[in-house]
């Protein structure tokens, strides 16, 4: 079967150009005692408008929007800027050397009806932007920005924090900047020290760091504090594993092929990692309650197996072996990034994979009992040229259902994928 019908930009470009706790930040089953969930990496393929929703529901998503963004965008976020009810977009963008740009973030307004307006482009201090996270840092009820940044140095690359402090009305304050280590590639929001302040947690592969930095007041932040972690972790995302109430941290390490889950100690500080062996490249990891126990699970992208990995949480911060499915159009789609939301509205929580090197993202939903059914391929872009880095969930049109936003990394957009299941 084919694809659904490929975006036009240069049409798009014409007229509507003017665009995700705590995951899709990544720059760059046999296994385990269990067979291969998910059946092949064809699934169930989208065409025209979307694939059929269950029950005999309307179809999924329908046709893409894209908006013009910055250059190269690796990541994008949600959150109500303006206070207007409606969730709104931040993009991280890389840089341009040729055009001598250094990395920036863009904020796009909701407009609504799931529309959004032109980006407005914020520097973040630093050459390059790699993620971006939202969180009220300075308790004023807006949310702020986080961006993972880093820069060439004379004695090499480093690494670093911007905090963008949300002014009223959408618009951002200029750049506070935090030293992290070496090239920053995901940074996630949690209230670690349980003060009530939220404070960050930023994977750092150039020196094979954890920085975690907590929040002390005003939007301010301490020292960074660094944890070893094994062979260049990638991503990192936040949930409260052995239900004591101290959110802990799950980390994507590439190089290694696990995801490392370290548990809060209770006053901002984190034990040795217990290691769960994945594929050849984990990318990005996010955390939902898959199977309905109260407890939540890990989805965990692995780059050049073009899968994704399920982990269910076993109780006391410990996780079962992994159940992979395969999304993608083949081996070289490069799963590079997992979101969380219900997408048909059964009350059990389904998975979105931004597909970097086929340009498309698959949704896989969840069939209860534990397993996830076959993916739906949804093109966002082309299939050489977009690149999708990024995807992060929200009702961009008010209707009760979540959307899908995707930073496309390769042609400077964010596409908009509405949901239409009713």
């Amino acid at each position: 079967m084919a694809l659904a019908p490929r975006f036009n930009l240069a049409a798009q470009l014409g007229g509507l150009l003017a665009v995700a706790g705590l995951t899709g930040c990544c720059f760059t089953p046999v296994a385990e005692g269990g067979s291969t969930a998910g059946g092949s990496a064809a699934g169930r393929i989208a065409t025209g408008v979307g694939a059929t929703c269950p029950l005999g529901k309307s179809s999924m998503f329908g046709a893409q929007v894209a908006y013009t963004v910055g250059f190269a965008p690796t990541s994008v976020a949600v959150g109500d800027f303006n206070g207007d009810g409606k969730p709104d977009l931040a993009v991280a963008n890389m840089n341009s050397a040729v055009a001598n740009m250094d990395g920036t973030v863009s904020v796009l307004l909701n407009a609504g009806g799931g529309t959004f307006s032109p980006q407005v482009t914020y520097p973040v201090g630093s050459t390059n932007s790699t993620c971006v996270a939202v969180g009220d840092f300075n308790g004023d009820g807006k949310p702020d920005l986080a961006v993972a940044t880093w820069s060439l140095a004379q004695n090499g690359e480093n690494g670093s924090g911007s905090v963008l402090l949300n002014q009223g009305g959408g618009a951002f304050g200029a750049p506070m900047i935090y030293s992290t280590g070496y090239e920053p590639s995901s940074v996630a929001v949690g209230d670690f020290n349980g003060d009530g302040k939220p404070d960050l947690a930023v994977a750092d592969p150039g020196d094979n760091t954890l920085s975690v930095l907590l929040n002390e007041g005003g939007g301010r932040f301490a020292e960074a504090v660094p944890y070893v972690i094994r062979h260049a972790p990638d991503s990192v995302a936040v949930g409260d594993f052995n239900g004591d109430g101290k959110p802990d941290l799950a980390v994507a390490i590439a190089l290694a092929g696990t995801v490392d889950v370290l548990l809060n100690q209770g006053d901002g500080t984190f034990g040795a990692p217990m290691i769960y062996v994945l594929g050849s490249d984990p990318s990005s990891v996010a955390v939902g309650d898959f199977n309905g126990d109260g407890k939540p699970d890990l989805a965990v992208t692995d780059d050049m197996d073009a899968t994704v990995s399920v982990l269910l949480n076993q109780g006391g911060g410990t996780f079962s072996a992994r159940m992979i499915y395969r999304v993608g159009s083949g081996s070289g789609s490069d799963a590079a990034s997992v979101a969380v939301g219900d997408f048909n509205g059964d009350g059990m929580l389904d998975l979105a994979v931004a597909n970097e090197f086929d340009g498309t993202v698959s949704v896989l939903l969840n069939q209860g009992g534990e397993t996830f059914g076959p993916q739906t391929l949804y093109a966002v872009g082309s299939e050489i040229t977009s690149e999708p880095t990024s995807v992060a969930v929200g009702d961009f049109n008010g209707d009760g259902r979540p959307d899908l936003a995707i930073a496309n990394g390769g042609d400077n957009t964010v596409v908009v994928l509405l949901n239409g299941c009713q």
